[in-house]
């Protein structure tokens, strides 16, 4: 029995899927995370997980708490879901496309110390691999592989003027600085 932890209702990250009988459902809620599992929120504190029906419910409103929360809730609300079904649950696949659904495309950042800028890539796949990134909307001088507070490590290999590739790891975070061919930051678009 782990102390501390919900049994109830979790909150979902990226994605929660539930397996049953030979299929796999599952829901990305991208404007609010608490599910259930098995069975609606009833407050019932069970102490152990234990097996549940392959269903989902989104807490999308919490009405349990008299401290915190009115017992009524009015108003125009929005609640949205990715919603995908497969034979089975694959992990790695799963947390790219949430990632994919819940994050919006950033634009690139300005490096810390004001010259060139910082990409960062992070690796949901859990293997080694090859990373190779190419834009026309670049014209590159030079990219470079940064540690954690983006502090030039190696310098990449360019392909052409628009590309570059490197290594990922399991699980990790890469961040690469660029510089374009005056040697300012890239241009924001």
């Amino acid at each position: 029995m782990d102390l501390g932890a919900g049994r109830e209702w979790f909150s979902e990250r990226r994605w929660v899927s539930a397996p049953q009988n030979g299929a796999s459902a599952t829901v990305t809620p991208l404007d609010v995370p608490p599910v259930t599992l098995g069975s609606i929120l009833r407050g019932t504190w069970p102490t152990e997980v234990g097996e549940r029906p392959g269903t989902i419910f989104s807490c999308v409103m919490n009405n349990c708490w008299i401290a915190n929360s009115r017992p009524e809730q009015g108003g125009h609300f929005r609640f949205r879901y990715v919603v995908m079904r497969a034979r089975s649950t694959r992990g790695a696949h799963l947390s790219w496309l949430g990632w994919e659904e819940t994050t919006p495309l950033e634009i690139w950042k300005p490096a810390q110390d004001g010259t060139g800028t910082t990409l960062r890539f992070l690796d949901l796949g859990g293997a080694t691999r090859t990373v190779s990134l190419q834009s026309p909307l670049v014209n590159l001088q030079q990219a470079w592989r940064t540690d954690a507070v983006e502090k030039n490590q190696n310098q990449l290999s360019l392909h052409g003027s628009d590309g570059f590739q490197f290594t990922v790891h399991p699980d990790e975070i890469v961040s690469v600085r660029i510089f374009g061919k005056s040697g300012m930051q890239m241009p924001i678009r």
